[in-house]
């Protein structure tokens, strides 16, 4: 059985993508998680600081998904198309996470400090692995955080595309997608 805390987070991530985080109520949460009320202010001060979690713990999630099947021995181009796929695979498979990425940034209904903290994380997993790609001059010399930022959006856009289109869902056109992206930040030989 889950932790009390996971399901907590669990639970609020399903009602602020259902409701939005202003209008969700903390004994929603506390039902749909199958604790009592006060139970989740034994875990988190406020809402608010849950939603705060919440988000970092999405984006540790999301960044470990992206690890997988990422070995030292590919080139990197086989290393980003790996990464590319992976958040395309997760994004599918946990579609209400990519959600509330978006009610976040973009609804800004988590604050700057947050947001800062998730791409602090993204940087400390995946700045080394872009500085490599600038060093060995595969990737375009930009800020890191910019071509991080770039990368993702390009993968949410193809996302909510294959979402909204499922008849794209298929490998040929994944492909394309990689493609288009990498001739936006790699260096043309």
């Amino acid at each position: 059985m889950k932790e009390k805390k996971e399901r907590i987070l669990e639970a609020a991530l399903i009602e602020f993508c259902e409701n939005g985080i202003s209008k969700t109520k903390v004994s929603n949460i506390a039902e749909r998680a199958g604790v009592g009320h006060g139970t989740v202010f034994n875990y988190f001060n406020s809402k608010d600081d849950l939603a705060k979690e919440l988000y970092i713990y999405c984006k540790e999630n999301f960044i470990n998904s992206l690890k997988k099947n990422v070995g030292q021995q590919m080139d990197y181009r086989e290393k980003l198309r790996t990464v590319y796929f992976n958040i395309l695979k997760y994004f599918r498979g946990n579609p209400d996470q990519y959600k509330y990425f978006n009610l976040a940034s973009i609804l800004n209904q988590v604050d700057e400090e947050t947001k800062e903290k998730g791409y602090a994380i993204m940087l400390d997993e995946f700045g080394a692995f872009v500085r490599e790609g600038i060093e060995k001059g595969v990737i375009k010399k930009m800020d890191e955080k910019y071509l991080l930022s770039l990368f993702y959006k390009m993968a949410s856009a193809n996302v909510e595309y294959i979402c909204s289109y499922p008849e794209k869902n298929n490998p040929d056109f994944i492909e394309k997608t990689f493609d288009l992206m990498i001739d936006t930040i790699f260096i043309k030989k």
